[in-house]
């Protein structure tokens, strides 16, 4: 029976120094995150991201740039689909199927 609680106590003292070290870096996160967001435009880069708009919780609204032309395309978890595309002869609206 001794063996029980002992085992509990190592198991809650586990516990407090992984809460205490995660309270401890979660101010740095946002930091860190922040550095490691990707740019939305790059030399050399094709794909110029202009807008995002999000529109429901699971789904955006993405206006983009690429290879001079332009889209917009709504992004959900599952799929993409192209809502505007611009046409080089006369900027028409292409549907995509």
């Amino acid at each position: 029976m001794t063996d029980f609680f002992i085992d509990l106590l190592r198991s809650f003292l586990a516990l407090g120094i992984v809460l205490v070290i995660v309270l401890l870096v979660l101010p740095y996160f946002p930091k860190v995150l922040s550095v490691l967001k990707l740019p939305t435009h790059s030399e050399g880069s094709h794909v110029n991201i202009k807008r995002v708009i999000p529109i429901s919780r699971w789904g955006s609204l993405v206006e983009m740039e690429i290879k001079n032309k332009l889209y917009v395309v709504y992004f959900t978890n599952t799929s993409a689909t192209i809502l505007y595309k611009e046409d080089e002869k006369d900027n028409s609206i292409n549907s995509s199927p």
